[in-house]
């Protein structure tokens, strides 16, 4: 099976799942400076694990598609698996704050499409 994971440079926004089909869309998404589809969004490369997922969940609840409609302000650990998260918004300058709490799943997790060893995977609860 082809399941692409691409990253798209200078900013490092990072799409996973990319279908053949994809391609042509994302290139042209990315050259209006806009998300290509948030299923497929996985974060930004310059941002740890706990503000990829922040960043997400941000986009999905305001829809907010372009690269640069907001930018990470803070990112505050506030116990050894959770983070308080701030994003500036470009336009107004207000922030949007993201709790999140990692933890691991029981569910075996394929961590590529050649080995055949599961591992428990980490996700993110907002």
């Amino acid at each position: 099976r082809f399941a692409a994971t691409l990253v798209c440079l200078p900013e490092g926004v990072m799409y996973g799942w990319v279908t053949p089909d994809d391609a042509q869309p994302l290139i042209d998404a990315h050259r209006a400076q806009q998300i290509y589809r948030l299923d497929r969004y996985r974060g930004r490369s310059c941002h740890r694990q706990p503000a990829q997922a922040a960043d997400y969940y941000l986009r999905t609840q305001t829809n907010a598609l372009g690269l640069h409609d907001h930018s990470l302000a803070d990112v505050n650990p506030v116990a050894d698996n959770r983070w308080q998260i701030a994003f500036r918004n470009a336009d107004t300058g207000a922030l949007h704050g993201v709790g999140l709490e990692s933890r691991r799943t029981t569910v075996p997790f394929w961590g590529s499409c050649v080995k055949a060893p599961a591992y428990i995977n980490q996700y993110y609860e907002i």
